[in-house]
């Protein structure tokens, strides 16, 4: 939520602005920046594409965004695979 409250911060777009280019409701974005929900993998993607179309001042931090969905979908998708895997040896 860093990087969000950082493109508020300096005014790099509206609240509105940015929850249309997540494809999400204000309301979830509001919900992401409290800390009431946690912003889904799919969702910190495109927030790191919004950050690396923003210019070289976000790139960086849209780069290392979506190097670190990337592995966390990685993550996600092998410990599934593998209780899937277990699960069909138990039957």
């Amino acid at each position: 939520m860093r990087l969000v409250e950082k493109l508020l911060r300096d005014q790099a777009c509206t609240e509105e602005d940015l929850a249309r280019e997540l494809v999400i409701e204000p309301q979830a974005l509001a919900d992401y920046r409290t800390g009431h929900i946690p912003m889904p993998l799919e969702r910190q993607l495109c927030l790191a594409l919004v950050l690396i179309g923003r210019g070289s001042s976000y790139a960086r931090f849209g780069h290392q965004l979506r190097a670190q969905v990337a592995a966390a979908a990685s993550f996600e998708s092998r410990h599934i695979s593998a209780n899937d895997t277990v699960g069909s040896r138990s039957r």
